[in-house]
């Protein structure tokens, strides 16, 4: 993408280094070898002063505010542009310093910087901001070595120990506190950061850029198929424009049945935490496709909208088949099975859990991802679902434990997956495995979602 600041990383031997550690202890964790002894195998990078970065870092708006309170996390995605009523926050880069990364903290901590945002003729200006978030970025490719130290069974307080001397980077994030404008062609906008430290001259560095995009423009990005779909779908809390709701939503009633739980449910958590990509929906309806207007329909009924208020010049037939579509319920709500069950309770989980991951991947808020992980907790039931299938027990021998044994290894297979391919789901375990009042049994399923058995899919 022509004139975007490019995502800053580690230093070449940082990454290399950090990884290099976490491989070496890999190789040396061999049975019998005591983890001291392993340790030593490892020769530290000496010590470096704090050096804070040129080069501003151009990141999605709500970004700080999907995290984990504490940690080291993963850094965001690259911001692919800007489209109307989207924002952006800036972050300086903080990289050298202790493993810890105290020092690094304390450096950002007393920073202030100006901003000075150019496009299209206009400026807009922000003076003396203060750090809204300082937190430390993990090395690429830390979890999945750390899941496997782990797995290897190394302790908690050790793997915490371990991450932090792969954590060499430190950001401090800056909100701006504007939004894209509507537009009417492309735009490049361009990020004047002024720096100042105490004790210090103030100082400029070097200006970042981005596209902005009108709405329309997003119409010409077309979507292969329904697993790009996705993908792009799984980006909808940090980078998605709410203008952006509609195209999709057209695309994806070209390629799946929008009844389907996880294609109504993502936008309809959307529109519930979105109230003026609503508003638009409902102003715009009148220019979409036929097909695309029914999807709409669907998924505002879902979101709870009283079409016959909000629409009242739909065919009375339509508003009448429409009223037979309930508002979607809190996903995060799992229903929790208790004798006696039936196989329609037992099947309509499955939903349950698409609806789900739906909100999660459209909003980010935790309580999503942390419903799913309670599921983890009928790993006691799964023996009983083993041998309930050994025997094709069917509907006479189904109970609650079978019930459970079965959603616990849906949960854990799906919850690994989603652990190797999304960065804020790997930071949100990796939180709760450290909390103290984290309920054990769930953190050692956690810690097991890669190797248990009962967690891999047949015929992988």
């Amino acid at each position: 993408m022509g004139g975007m600041s490019p995502r800053p990383t580690p230093p070449r031997a940082h990454t290399l280094g950090c990884l290099g550690l976490l491989l070496s202890l890999c190789l040396a964790l061999l049975p019998g070898t005591p983890l001291t002894a392993a340790m030593e195998t490892v020769k530290e990078r000496p010590l470096q002063p704090v050096s804070l970065r040129e080069d501003p870092w151009l990141m999605p708006a709500g970004w700080a505010g999907h995290l984990p309170p504490t940690g080291a996390v993963n850094a965001p995605g690259t911001l692919p542009g800007l489209a109307p009523s989207q924002g952006l926050a800036i972050a300086l880069v903080a990289d050298e310093g202790k493993p810890d990364g105290s020092d690094r903290e304390q450096a950002l901590g007393v920073c202030s910087v100006s901003l000075k945002f150019e496009y299209g003729g206009r400026t807009w200006s922000a003076a003396s901001l203060k750090p809204a978030a300082i937190r430390k970025l993990k090395a690429s490719g830390a979890d999945a070595v750390l899941a496997a130290l782990g797995a290897a069974g190394i302790a908690t307080d050790e793997l915490g120990r371990m991450e932090q001397r792969t954590s060499m980077v430190t950001v401090a994030v800056f909100n701006a506190d504007w939004t894209v404008p509507a537009l009417a062609a492309e735009e490049e906008l361009i990020v004047n950061v002024e720096l100042r430290e105490p004790g210090k001259p103030a100082r400029q560095l070097k200006p970042a850029k981005l596209r902005l995009r009108p709405w329309a423009d997003w119409l010409k990005d077309p979507v292969s198929d329904y697993e790009a779909l996705a993908k792009r779908m799984n980006r909808h809390r940090s980078e998605l424009s709410p203008g952006q709701l509609l195209p999709l939503l057209r695309e994806c009633c070209k390629l799946a049945p929008i009844s389907a739980p996880p294609n109504h449910g993502i936008f309809a958590s959307a529109y519930r935490q979105q109230p003026a990509a609503l508003e638009a929906a409902l102003e715009l309806y009148p220019t979409l496709d036929p097909r695309t207007q029914m999807a709409l329909l669907y998924v505002l009924r879902c979101t709870g909208v009283n079409l016959r208020e909000r629409l009242p010049s739909l065919p009375a037939e339509l508003l009448s088949r429409l009223d037979a579509v309930p508002p979607m319920k809190e996903p995060e709500k799992l229903p929790r099975f208790e004798d006696p069950v039936s196989p329609k309770q037992v099947s309509s989980l499955g939903h349950e859990m698409d609806l789900c991951w739906a909100a999660w991947m459209s909003t980010g808020e935790a309580k999503y991802l942390r419903a799913l992980v309670e599921l983890l907790s009928g790993a006691p039931d799964f023996k009983a679902f083993e041998e309930w299938t050994a025997r094709k027990g069917g509907a006479a021998g189904l109970n609650a434990s079978v019930a459970r044994g079965l959603y616990y290894q849906i949960a854990g297979w799906s919850i690994g997956s989603f652990q190797r391919t999304d960065p804020l789901v790997a930071d949100w375990l990796a939180h709760w495995r450290k909390e103290p009042d984290f309920p054990r049994q769930l953190s050692e399923e956690i810690g097991s979602l890669h190797t248990n058995p009962a967690f891999q899919r047949k015929g992988k």
